[in-house]
């Protein structure tokens, strides 16, 4: 290791240490007689260490010798966070109110009660009212920060958290014979979180095990673990309560498509929204955007609609589908199933598009896919199911509130993938509507994204998505025709102070058409 400094010198001086350390680097018993070092010492995580130990050692004591300091400011931290942590849990284990679990204080007759491994701290919670389903003990796991790299690597701890739900889903699922504690539910830093109430595990690790979106705490005991999610006040902006009506177009459909008695249409929808939003707290599921249905207000959806009645093998594709709302209404306007196809990158919105229109079990015969449009090997996108199951087999594609989350060159990518989708003609149209700018350029995507501020997304305006076809057709080896208009709308009233907003933002919608 480096020589020590003054400094780090200075700091290993003698201590009367009245703990003890056990071997897992646990504070187990505090002792009332001193210890008596023979020479000067300092405290680390496990044990003690001298000038002359440190200086002996191979990896760096000066970081190590900071331990001990850095786990009494988190604790402190976390004890003062006591309150949410009462909330997590029994939002996670469905109890009426955070009065029913009970956290202990850090110490409790000379005895240490959070217990520490390397990396982990876990934090005992008793339940008030256990039921046959609900033990009387868990624990609370959070990640220790200063150990997992979180100051010099920022994602390490969502990354070692998605990859430990990921694993324990995994062996339940796989291996029920292995004895692991039980996932009662977990969250990551941003939003994400799910219980098994809410999702089911094996549509999970694979999300998991993806990439960002993610809370700094998660929840585990001998038997059981939870982990916890999104501060609550942050969920809130996200989330519209609008319990009195939905829209006149959805109440309609659900009606109509799917049998529902009308005074039973908003009870159905709000209870599958909340299911959704505490596991994704996505705006568009908060503000149940899934029930805007923005294709038949699009100017360029006769055209749409006249080209899927024209041919019986016009394929229609809803890009970033969400819940599969448009594919529904074109299905109730007598578009037959078959010519009906929509692609996500979450098969969790899918199943809860079929629980929304209660048309699963067959009774909807439109094909969805399911991978990632910016996928950056090609070959891995070319040989996946999303890219075999599509590829020539539409004549139209509606992406609406998609192209916004990338940068002009992944729009691309993505546009040129589109491409392959359609049948190789003249007269087939790729379509959508998104956030757009009047002055046309990169912004920063503070609030749409994990460290928005150091992302950026390409807004267009009427002008800049005509040369962004050019630049698609130069690609592909092919010729578009493009009209596009931009408009203010309803969303631009619901996030116009959102941190992402600037003062040309606007809507844009466009249509291009191949020559």
């Amino acid at each position: 290791m480096p020589p020590l400094s003054r400094t780090d010198q200075d700091s290993i001086l003698p201590t009367s240490g009245n703990s003890q350390i056990n071997a897992e680097g646990s504070h187990d018993v505090l002792s009332n007689s001193a210890v008596v070092p023979g020479k000067p010492h300092k405290a680390l995580l496990r044990g003690f260490v001298t000038l002359s130990g440190a200086e002996d050692e191979e990896h760096d004591m000066r970081r190590e010798l900071q331990y001990t300091v850095k786990r009494g400011e988190f604790y402190a931290e976390i004890k003062e966070k006591e309150e949410d942590i009462r909330c997590v849990v029994a939002s996670h284990c469905g109890l009426a109110s955070p009065d029913l679990v009970h956290i202990p204080d850090i110490f409790y007759e000379e005895k240490v009660l959070w217990k520490h491994g390397s990396f982990n701290v876990c934090i005992p919670a008793s339940i008030k009212q256990p039921r046959q389903s609900l033990p009387s003990k868990m624990a609370f796991r959070v990640p220790l920060l200063y150990k997992d790299g979180e100051d010099f690597y920022p994602g390490n701890c969502e990354a070692k958290l998605r990859s430990e739900a990921a694993t324990y889903i995994w062996i339940d699922e796989n291996c029920p014979d292995v004895p692991i504690p039980t996932l009662r539910g977990f969250g990551v830093p941003g939003g994400l979180s799910a219980t098994p109430l809410t999702l089911a595990a094996q549509q999970l690790h694979y999300k998991l095990l993806r990439g960002p979106t993610s809370t700094t705490f998660k929840l585990v005991n001998n038997s059981h673990i939870v982990m916890a999610t999104q501060p609550e006040n942050e969920a809130a902006k996200k989330f519209e309560e609008k319990k009195d009506k939905i829209n006149p177009e959805a109440q309609s459909l659900l009606e109509s498509y799917s049998k529902i008695e009308p005074d039973k249409v908003l009870q159905h929808v709000v209870t599958l929204r909340d299911e959704a939003f505490s596991v994704y707290h996505y705006s568009c599921i908060g503000q149940m955007r899934f029930l805007s249905f923005n294709l038949s207000k699009m100017p360029f959806y006769p055209r749409i609609l006249s080209l899927l009645k024209s041919s019986a093998n016009a394929g229609f594709l809803d890009a970033g589908c969400c819940f599969g709302q448009e594919i529904r209404f074109l299905a109730n306007q007598g578009i037959p199933h078959s010519q009906l196809y929509g692609c996500d990158l979450e098969q969790v919105f899918i199943d809860l598009g079929y629980r929304l229109f209660l048309d699963g079990g067959g009774k909807l015969g439109a094909k969805f896919f399911v991978g990632d449009l910016t996928q950056p090997q090609d070959t891995a996108y070319e040989n996946g199911a999303l890219a075999q199951g599509l590829k020539n087999k539409v004549q139209a594609i509606f992406a609406s509130s998609l192209f916004h989350m990338w940068d002009y060159e992944e729009q691309l990518l993505v546009a040129k993938r589109m491409v392959a989708m359609c049948e190789d003609k003249a007269g087939v149209m790729i379509t959508g509507r998104q956030l757009g700018s009047h002055l046309g350029g990169r912004y920063p995507m503070t609030g749409m994204r994990k460290d928005g501020e150091k992302y950026r997304n390409y807004r267009h305006n009427e002008e800049t998505i005509k040369g962004f076809w050019l630049d698609v057709g130069e690609a592909t080896g092919t010729q578009w025709t493009v009209d596009a208009g931009t408009y203010w709308g309803e969303e631009m009233e619901q996030t116009k102070n959102a941190p992402w907003a600037e003062p040309q933002m606007c809507m844009i919608w466009w249509s291009a058409t191949r020559k």
